[in-house]
């Protein structure tokens, strides 16, 4: 594996009137705000990053920029290689505890200090940065997993298409699919009905509602489907599943 290199670290604070039309680089780069406002385009995609948020933006990946005139940012700006990077870090990031805002002051500090033990703190910093972006990427996947699953469970009775999940999660339809299945180990729609077959044997075993009502209040059509959907995949059909309560209060 190839280490990741650094080669620029600043603080910058942008002019009023900042627009970057479309580019890519060679490397890549992140962007901590600490105040102001900073808007990136990617595709038909639109971020906008204020202070506390981090911006990371692959090698390769075609860009704009620009700030509000009445609000220009302010930020940190590192500029490194990262040949052995993983694939498909989020663009926009929270420094929730200001962790690398401040790894990223030390290292700035040191920057100018030209000397081998200078070089090994800049090396050492640039390090632990990047951990704390995997760690901050490994975080944001589980809330954006649990953000789609509120999305579920609040809309469980009405019909829920992948087009649907993804548009919620804002992120394109092939994008989402790999990404949610990366995450937690199963696709959006597998994991739709899970919620759901969950949910249905909840309302079974604690409600006296008749089975075609708990069909419909889980998504599915009539009573048949969620017959056939539990006998499938959880190995019982509803009235067992009711019959375990009654055995239970024997």
């Amino acid at each position: 594996m190839t280490a990741p290199s650094l080669f620029t670290c600043m603080y910058w604070k942008s002019p009023p009137v900042r627009i970057i039309e479309h580019h890519q680089h060679s490397f890549f780069e992140i962007l901590i705000l600490t105040c102001g406002t900073y808007e990136l385009t990617v595709g038909r995609r639109q971020y906008t990053a204020r202070a506390g948020d981090v911006v990371l933006l692959p090698a390769g990946l075609a860009h704009s920029e620009q700030n509000p005139p009445e609000d220009p940012p302010e930020f940190y700006h590192i500029r490194f290689y990262w040949p052995d990077a993983p694939h498909g870090l989020p663009l926009k990031l929270q420094d929730k505890d200001s962790h690398l805002r401040l790894l990223t002051s030390w290292m700035l500090e040191r920057w100018a200090k030209e000397s081998r033990i200078s070089e090994a703190y800049r090396r050492g910093s640039l390090d632990g940065i990047l951990a704390e972006v995997l760690q901050l990427a490994e975080e944001h996947e589980a809330e954006f997993v649990i953000r789609v699953r509120q999305y579920i469970i609040q809309n469980m009775d009405k019909p829920i298409t992948l087009a649907q999940l993804a548009a919620h999660a804002r992120l394109s339809l092939n994008y989402f699919g790999h990404h949610y299945r990366r995450t937690c180990g199963q696709t959006p729609m597998n994991d739709l009905r899970r919620i759901r077959l969950a949910r249905a044997k909840q309302l079974l075993l604690s409600t006296n509602l008749p089975i075609k009502q708990v069909a419909v209040k889980v998504g599915f059509s009539n009573e048949s489907s969620l017959s056939h959907a539990l006998r499938k995949y959880e190995g019982l059909s509803p009235t067992e599943i009711r019959g375990m309560r009654k055995s239970a209060l024997r």
